[in-house]
């Protein structure tokens, strides 16, 4: 069976300490199949992975979130991917930025710097938003391909602004509720929160952004060995600032909430075969970079074995989505490799582990 077969070759990796457990879940065709291994966490007692545990989807969010919410805006005509950002958003044209577009931003071309620890001296969204329209281009506009967090936060903007709807309601219309996705959520209430598998060790300044924010405290979980660990609030800083919704990052999900995601991208009906195509398809030769989407790529996490025409998203935290529309193949692996620190570099060979051995067992 498939399920015996992935479960022992994840099994392999939570021994070496890849990560202390794993949920995955596959759709073929429409035939599904999931499973679980190992723990939450590392400490004794910890209670074991079950189909209901969600994991921090990190980078995932991106393509489940911001991405969705955008290819059905684009499929009705209220997104132009060609028009300048700045024509929405006035203070994000400065310092060479004016002619930004939202296809600049969806394909990491935007010349935008990929990353900066705003969460060292900042507090407040608002000042953070303006910080990023505030930033130099670290290369010219369309020049070279940069993967780009602030990107996701800019456009993010942009769709917010367009539709007068915040990101968390436009997922909720567009792609939440459509598609039944149950358990995809920002910022997991206290009841789920006990579901969520923990990340990593509280930091000083999540400590210090809880109480400039005067919020309580109930999702520090303190385990076995007496080390408190962030459990059901984002793990991503920047994402955190935003208070847990962004295009970037801020997604909970279990793995088989997200198969009916995956299928809707396998064909028409969510959004229109052309506008799966716009988004999915390799943008340029010279990276694997789509619309929002990733694609396979030699030596990536997908494996050498499935198709070309594959597209998908990683995340940080060690979660995985995967999409192969020749073979109508939906992939979802998620883990919490950065539990307890994210200095654990596994996940790419165990990531491409899973691919294949579920190739192998389905082409045996």
């Amino acid at each position: 069976m498939v399920r015996d077969k992935v479960n022992r070759e994840l099994a392999k990796w939570v021994a070496r300490g890849a990560f202390p457990g794993a949920s995955w879940a596959i759709s073929l065709g429409g035939s599904r199949e999931s499973g679980t291994v190992g723990w939450t966490s590392y400490s004794p007692g910890a209670p074991a992975v079950t189909r209901g545990t969600l994991y921090d989807l990190a980078s995932v969010s991106k393509v489940v979130g911001l991405t969705a919410v955008c290819m059905r805006l684009f499929d009705r005509g209220e997104l132009n991917l060609q028009r300048p950002v700045s024509e929405v958003l006035p203070a994000f044209g400065v310092h060479g930025k004016e002619s930004i577009t939202p296809l600049d931003l969806l394909t990491h071309r935007s010349g935008l710097i990929p990353f900066r620890r705003y969460h060292h001296r900042l507090r407040r969204r608002e000042a953070l938003i303006q910080t990023i329209f505030d930033e130099q281009l670290l290369a010219p506009i369309g020049e070279k391909t940069m993967y780009s967090d602030l990107s996701m936060v800019v456009l993010q903007r942009m769709v917010e602004t367009l539709t007068g709807k915040s990101l968390q309601a436009l997922f909720e219309d567009e792609v939440r509720s459509p598609l039944g996705l149950r358990s995809v959520q920002f910022n997991p209430p206290p009841r789920v929160r006990a579901r969520c598998a923990p990340t990593e060790p509280v930091e000083p300044w999540r400590r210090r952004l809880r109480k400039d924010r005067r919020r309580p405290q109930p999702t520090f979980e303190t385990h076995s060995d007496g080390t408190d660990y962030t459990t059901g609030e984002v793990h991503d800083p920047t994402a955190l600032l935003l208070h847990g919704v962004s295009g970037n990052a801020g997604l909970f999900s279990t793995a088989g909430d997200l198969l009916p995601f995956g299928e809707a991208l396998l064909g028409p009906g969510w959004v229109s075969e052309a506008t799966i195509k716009t988004f999915t398809t390799r943008y340029d030769p010279s990276s694997s970079r789509a619309l929002g989407w990733d694609t396979r790529s030699e030596g990536g996490s997908l494996g050498r074995a499935w198709n070309a025409t594959s597209f998908g998203h990683t995340g940080f935290t060690g979660t995985s989505l995967w999409i192969d529309p020749v073979a109508r193949a939906v992939l979802v692996l998620l883990t919490n490799r950065v539990h307890p620190s994210a200095d654990n570099g596994q996940i790419l060979d165990a990531r491409r582990a899973f691919h294949e051995t579920v190739w192998d067992a389905l082409n045996p």
